[in-house]
């Protein structure tokens, strides 16, 4: 019984960590985004946004408002008493179209808010995925540094049996035996890279494991490949395009708000009454319309310097429109041909590592058979090295060169792949 209840206790306490399965790249990248407070802040602000639309509509509805008042004399030695009610209502016939105006300056600030939120996803993408592709990157390095560490003990053990039985120099086994100190102390700083990758990961996920496999290898080696990388430049598709498209829209609102502010205003004033002058009367009632013209005199200059520094800012949107569009396509341009060649570099640094790995297989069975001194031997491991490391450099480069690639289409590397 006892037995028993102790492998509940394992299976139900820590049954959720054995068997759970690491996440993929895309899985790891998707919560990071998810669990990102400026996201979630992002949202809050589109419902905030969206209930201003609601508060400028009521700019079209009448002001009313009710009074109800009592009033006590005493004179000449008697009580005079008035009653009275009162129901005001104000409601503007023309304004030159302000009121309009500042309810379309207030839904474009919504869709202005919606494309940055959009924007924000982008660069919160761009900070995970460089996170997790840096921490794959010193994940394998470590791998490869501990592999080529093991590979030169190996050369060591097998020097040492050649050196006790006459085949080799002791100066031979020193060479081996300081590459192979050397190759532990690369190992213990490709581990000190990868703990600090592996932190930034955690901070952004909450933990770090996810697949180390480089996540878009095999869509970049799919022929595919070549119509999104010549695909046309479309600036309709970034956000940050389409949020200052939405900023310029609505300075222009805010700017016809501002000229309606300076002229007049035609407004319908009606007001209904009961009043009751002394105790016992009789109540009389009373109604009153006015249709009256306003005209803001003293305010006028404050308005009119206003409207002036509006005009100003509808300048400014469209002068970073203007910076962005070009900044954008010259961008596009150089990001799209960044990809191509590090794509085609990541794929040729593949192939010479073949031949890399042969040459090493055969130099090392001719150190093993004494055909070859240590010095030929540490030479093809080096050089074996320098190219394990260049191919993963290439496959980082070319993810990264491929998510600025995506994202200066404005487009998610997932919609990018077509996925």
């Amino acid at each position: 019984m006892a037995i028993r209840s102790v492998l509940l206790f394992v299976i139900l306490g820590f049954g959720s960590n054995i068997f759970s399965q690491p996440l993929s790249f895309d899985q790891a990248l998707e919560t990071i985004i998810s669990r990102d407070p400026e996201i979630m802040a992002g949202h809050q602000e589109l419902k905030v946004k969206g209930l201003n639309i609601i508060s400028k509509k009521v700019d079209f509805l009448p002001d009313l408002s009710a009074s109800v008042n009592h009033t006590h004399n005493y004179q000449n030695q008697q009580d005079n008493d008035s009653q009275g009610i009162s129901l005001n209502s104000k409601l503007n016939l023309f304004k030159f179209g302000g009121d309009y105006a500042n309810h379309q300056a207030a839904k474009y600030q919504k869709l202005q808010s919606t494309e940055q939120l959009n924007d924000l996803y982008l660069a919160k993408e761009a900070e995970g995925v460089q996170a997790l592709l840096k921490y794959l990157l010193d994940k394998q390095q470590s791998e490869i540094y501990k592999k080529q560490a093991e590979l030169l003990n190996q050369s060591y053990n097998l020097a040492q049996v050649r050196f006790k039985k006459g085949l080799l120099a002791a100066q031979e086994v020193q060479k081996i035996s300081v590459d192979f100190e050397n190759s532990k102390a690369y190992y213990q700083n490709a581990l000190a890279d990868q703990g600090q990758s592996q932190a930034n990961v955690i901070a952004l996920l909450g933990h770090s494991d996810v697949i180390s496999n480089w996540p878009w290898e095999n869509s970049f080696k799919d022929a595919k490949i070549n119509q999104i990388i010549n695909k046309k430049v479309d600036l309709s598709e970034r956000p940050d395009w389409k949020a200052l498209l939405y900023s310029v829209d609505n300075q222009k609102s805010l700017l016809k708000k501002s000229k309606a502010q300076i002229l007049p205003s035609l407004d319908l004033n009606v007001s209904y009454g009961q009043n009751k002058f002394q105790a016992g009367g009789d109540w009389h009632e009373s109604w009153q319309g006015v249709v009256g013209l306003s005209l803001p005199l003293f305010s006028n200059l404050n308005d009119y310097t206003g409207f002036r520094y509006q005009k100003i800012n509808v300048i400014k949107a469209q002068a970073n429109l203007t910076i962005l569009k070009r900044k954008a396509l010259s961008q596009s341009v150089a990001d799209r041909e960044n990809f191509k060649i590090s794509l085609k570099t990541a794929k040729s640094r593949e192939k010479n590592l073949e031949i890399s790995r042969r040459l090493f297989k055969d130099n090392y069975q001719r150190f093993t058979q004494g055909r070859a001194d240590a010095n030929e031997l540490i030479i093809d491991q080096r050089r074996l090295l320098d190219t394990e490391n260049l191919v993963l450099s290439g496959w980082h480069q070319a993810h990264l060169h491929f998510l600025k690639f995506c994202h200066s289409y404005g487009m998610r590397v997932k919609k990018c792949l077509g996925l």
